[in-house]
Formats: C-alpha cells, structure tokens, sequence
C-alpha cells in the first residue's frame, strides 16, 4: 500500500510539473513567458542546435544561438553526450579555440563533423602530433609544417625539437623542420644529431654545419655512403684531416685494374693491402700479381709486386706514388708514379715515370688519364698513355673501361679492357 501510495505521489509531482514545463526543456512555461526571456515555452530547442533549452541553461551555454562559441560548430555537436559539461572527447562550446592553440575549433575541424578527420588538426589538442610545436605555429611557420606529423620532413629529428624555440621561424642554431637536410651537405639532419635530441653531442656531425671539421671538406662527402659512420675508404667529418685536399676516395673515381695506381690519392700513414690480380691470356696462358700496397707517411705509397706466369716466378714490380693534389670541391687530382720493373727470363729492368690526373664529372662518372714514359735496360723507350672512364654502379660496384696505349720505335699497340 505504502509503494502504491509513494507511486502515486510520484506521478502526481511529474504531471504537475509536466503542466507547468510543457516543453520538457527542463525551464518552467512561467519562466520562459517572463519579459526578459528569449526562450520558447513552447520548444525545448529554441535555437535547434541540439541541445534542449534547459541543458544550455545550465551549461551557461546560449539557448537562442546554435553556435555559442562562434567556432562554427553547433553545441550540440561539442556536447556530444548533451550533458551540459565539457567531458573527455569533447570541445568546449563556450570556448572558440578549445585547446588554445591559436586556431578555432571549427577551422580545425574543417568538415564540421565531430572527429578528426586524415587532412584535420586536433581541436581538444593544442599539439595534434605532439611534437612540440602548437598547431597553429606549424600553420603560420613560414613554409608550414604538417601538424599532423611530428617530423614533417622526416629526418628523423621531431620538428618541435628543430624549432627549439616553438616560433615557427628558423633561427640561429635551429634546423630547418621544413628541410630534412638543413646544411645541405648531403646528411639528413636526423643522421647528424643521431639521438634525435636537437643538440649536437659528442660523437655526432653538425646539421647547421655543411662542413663540421671545418677541414674544407662536406660532411656528406666525408662520409660517402650516408651511413653515419666512418668507412675505411672514408674520412672523419669530425676530425679535420692532415691534408683535406687529398683524398682520392671524396673524388669518386674508380681505380683501374690493368695499370694500376699504388693507392688511392691522399692515402694515409699506416694503410695496408694485400691482393692479387690475375689476366686469363687470349692464348690460354695464365698470369697472376699477387701484391702488397703499404702507406708509410701520408700521400705516399709503396707497393710491392711479383709476377707468376704459367712457367713460374718471371720478375717483380716495385712502385711508388706520391699524390700532388686531389681537391673534393672542385672535383680535380693528380700524382706522379714511378714503377721499376725486372724480368726474370730476359733479366731486363725497366723504369716507368707516369702523371696521374684524374677529374669528377659528376655524381657518378669520371675520367682518368694515365701518361708517361717507359726505358729500360734493352734499350726500350715507350710513350705510354692510359685514359680510363669509370661509372659509379653501386657503394661498392663500378664500371671502368680503360684503354692502354703504348708508341715506340717498335711501332704503336693498344688493348681496351673493361671491369
């Protein structure tokens, strides 16, 4: 009986309040007929944006504008839950620019549809990509990064940490975040500051910096592969080189195999090698060269030769090359070689004096020339000249066509060899 009762009441309490909100917006009829009220008694949405009249109310949201805020998005469509509160998930409909970035929620969600979308920005973050960079410095930076993406040009460094100061501008002792190679020495300034921390610590090469050592030399051709590590063909961009014009290996020319040079020009102190050649004769004969290079001080090289044909040990070569310059920026070398040579069988000696000069043509192609003259203890004298062309293939792959011409009194003979 007691329930019953209570029910009663209950029903009793909710029709009269029924009668006197005849709307159900939550406000008394009494209240919205009141002078200063703008509201209808008669919708429970006067400004149809969604959300009841009541609701506005008291979430001191305006009951008679369907976008409060002005941000072009309804509040209803901000007070997704129509609650009256801004929750997790939500954008403030009090609030033009709910996250504080700068741009307003309805420029960040463009389409107007609630979520946020692949082309969007975050409206309830003021840093979409947390970078570090708020959304609308991205924006208004000067070239404009993505701030959907925390490293907009993907070099590996996040573009708040390369705009240390979050100004949108690229100032003094800042990389470019619009830029993946800020020093455009041809390393990715994520390669550079290889912790990804926006600093230059030990160990790394400087992306504001094209030429870190400061030795003359570009860090990314110091460091020719763009692995960020020092290759035994390579040079430090971090230590400035004793002679940093001379370094055949920043000049990318490919060394030829028949007449050969002793080293790479610029070779350094303490380089050794151990290697061997061998040439299949068109007559089925077989000769191999099994030698050893050896660098005692810089830009000289010494190398040591035997020659071993089908009948045994014939004779052995004795070499030396002196490098005279091999400049990277201009993409120019040169040298001098001096080769002594005995023959076992004829037990003839012979002497060749040679100029190396070698030029870059381009990124991948070069040119070599190999000329000079050759005497020996038969009473020889030889012209010699030997032009090379080389095409970088790989890292490590090139092809080389060389040519090698040789006048005497004897007459004049040529072999073209390709490798």
């Amino acid at each position: 009986m007691k329930r019953l009762v209570l029910l009663s009441v209950l029903l009793s309490l909710r029709a009269g309040w029924s009668a006197l909100d005849r709307d159900g917006d939550g406000l008394l009829d009494a209240a919205e007929r009141e002078p200063g009220s703008l509201t209808s008694p008669f919708l429970a949405d006067t400004d149809g944006d969604g959300l009841s009249d009541g609701v506005e109310v008291r979430g001191h949201t305006n009951p008679i504008d369907a976008d409060t805020d002005g941000d072009w998005l309804p509040d209803a469509l901000e007070d997704t839950n129509r609650n009256g509160r801004v929750d997790v998930g939500e954008t403030n409909p009090r609030l033009a620019d709910t996250d504080g970035d700068g741009l307003s929620d309805g420029d960040e969600d463009s389409n107007h549809n609630g979520r946020v979308g692949q082309t969007e920005t975050d409206p309830r973050s003021a840093d979409s990509d947390g970078d570090g960079l708020t959304d609308a410095i991205e924006l208004s930076a000067d070239g404009g990064t993505d701030p959907r993406r925390v490293d907009t040009d993907r070099d590996g460094v996040a573009d708040g940490l390369e705009d240390q100061n979050r100004n949108g501008q690229v100032d003094v002792g800042e990389t470019n975040p619009r830029v993946a190679d800020t020093d455009e020495d041809g390393l990715p300034d994520g390669l550079e500051d290889t912790n990804g921390n926006g600093w230059v610590d030990v160990g790394e090469t400087n992306p504001r910096l094209a030429d870190t050592d400061g030795d003359g030399v570009r860090d990314g051709v110091e460091d020719a592969n763009r692995d960020g590590k020092q290759g035994p063909r390579e040079s430090s961009p971090l230590v400035a080189d004793l002679h940093p014009t001379h370094r055949n290996d920043v000049l990318g020319v490919p060394e030829p195999l028949l007449v050969d040079w002793v080293r790479a020009l610029g070779a350094r102190a303490g380089e050794f090698e151990v290697n061997a050649l061998g040439v299949l004769q068109t007559d089925g004969s077989v000769e191999v060269a099994p030698e050893v290079e050896w660098v005692p001080v810089d830009g000289l090289g010494l190398e040591l030769e035997a020659i071993v044909k089908n009948t045994g040990f014939d004779g052995l070569k004795l070499a030396a090359q002196v490098t005279l310059l091999s400049d990277a920026r201009a993409g120019l070398g040169h040298g001098l070689q001096l080769v002594g040579r005995w023959q076992r069988g004829s037990n003839v000696v012979s002497v060749t004096a040679l100029h190396l000069a070698l030029a870059r043509l381009g990124e991948r192609s070069s040119l070599g020339v190999m000329s000079g003259v050759e005497v020996g203890t038969d009473g020889r004298l030889v012209f010699a000249f030997h032009p090379t062309v080389g095409v970088r293939l790989h890292e490590r792959v090139s092809l080389v066509v060389e040519a090698n011409g040789r006048a005497g009194p004897a007459g004049m003979e040529g072999v073209w060899f390709g490798c």
